[in-house]
């Protein structure tokens, strides 16, 4: 997959390159659209070990096919907050995420405070910035989102990334 980049700010690079230190800060995974993914919301929702010791779920909303929610660390003060849609086929599921991608990409040239980046998870995949990143990944026939953030504001790229990738090696 070709990489481009529309960062528009210092602090987001700088931010982007901070992030190279703690580890691989572009993990892989892969998607199959050979084989939509035949689960329910629930068996998808990133478990709560997946980010580590002393997060709890805070709350969470599931219907026929969607699930969204989030998990705190109160010692750390972070969160992680994540939604995924299953959508009927392969092709609608591609259609809802390019429509993101597009919008996420066309804010991105048009705003000096906002990112956009291709990444390599699933079948698809790009992290959108502003003051909050959120990671967006489709495989197959589900889209999902996941975001870090601190609190007080802001976020981590490098973790939204890192769970991101993380969360989608327990789909399949």
């Amino acid at each position: 997959m070709e990489r481009r980049k529309f960062l528009v700010t210092a602090s987001t690079v700088a931010a982007i390159a901070t992030a190279g230190c703690l580890g691989n800060p572009n993990p892989e995974t892969e998607g199959n659209d050979d084989s939509p993914i035949e689960s329910n919301p629930e068996d998808l929702i990133p478990p709560r070990e997946l980010f580590g010791e002393g997060w709890e779920e805070d709350n969470g909303r599931i219907e026929e096919s969607e699930a969204r929610g989030s998990y705190s660390n109160p010692d750390e003060q972070i969160m992680a907050a994540y939604q995924l849609i299953i959508y009927d086929s392969v092709e609608e599921a591609e259609s809802a995420y390019q429509d993101q991608r597009e919008q996420d990409f066309a804010a991105a040239e048009q705003d000096a405070g906002w990112s956009a980046e291709e990444l390599e998870i699933a079948s698809e995949s790009h992290i959108a910035e502003t003051s909050i990143p959120i990671v967006w990944f489709r495989d197959a026939n589900v889209v999902a989102e996941l975001s870090h953030r601190r609190f007080s504001g802001g976020g981590s790229s490098s973790k939204s990334i890192e769970y991101a990738a993380a969360w989608h090696e327990t789909w399949r």
